[in-house]
């Protein structure tokens, strides 16, 4: 519940302008549990990906780490590997596999003023079970859709988001 506040607050002033409703004016911050509690509830709808097990480690210095269960069946729905859902059987595609998605999150500068930012995650290492895997394959893995949740757009009301050890702080424009 605590995530979800912040995070509609975050909302509220991308509505209502910078410095509305923020108590004492100061960065609004997510701890690691609260990001857990949101995302275990949100991501599966957002992204339409039944995860289960979801948890997210924040080392700081920008590292984000995603771990999660997933159907294999998820990670053979595009091309090349799309053909391995017709010829795999059923149970195994319906088994979950581990996921791990290391990444670096940074705000991507808008080049023109009129442009959106975006929060971005760089993906660094991934690995299905123990396996890791080259990064760029995770974007031959996961459908456009489900990609989209590596690139978040910002409002104009935040300046900067910086991953620290075990949270996320959220400054916003004065």
């Amino acid at each position: 519940m605590r995530a979800q506040r912040k995070i509609y607050q975050i909302g509220q002033i991308a509505r209502q302008g910078p410095r509305q409703g923020v108590p004492g004016g100061g960065p609004i911050v997510l701890t690691q549990g609260e990001l857990n509690a949101f995302l275990s509830r949100h991501l599966v709808e957002a992204a339409e990906l039944p995860f289960a097990d979801l948890a997210v480690r924040l080392t700081g210095d920008g590292a984000v780490e995603f771990r999660g269960r997933l159907p294999l069946a998820h990670l053979v729905t595009e091309p090349p590997l799309s053909g391995l859902g017709h010829v795999l059987p059923a149970v195994l595609l319906e088994r979950p596999v581990w996921l791990r998605i290391r990444a670096h999150a940074r705000v991507e500068p808008s080049v023109t003023r009129r442009e959106r930012r975006y929060l971005r995650l760089d993906v660094r290492e991934f690995a299905i079970g123990r396996q890791g895997l080259p990064a760029v394959l995770l974007r031959i893995l996961l459908d456009p859709r489900t990609l989209g949740v590596l690139r978040w757009p910002l409002p104009d009301s935040i300046e900067a988001i910086t991953v620290e050890p075990g949270r996320v702080v959220i400054r916003l424009a004065s």
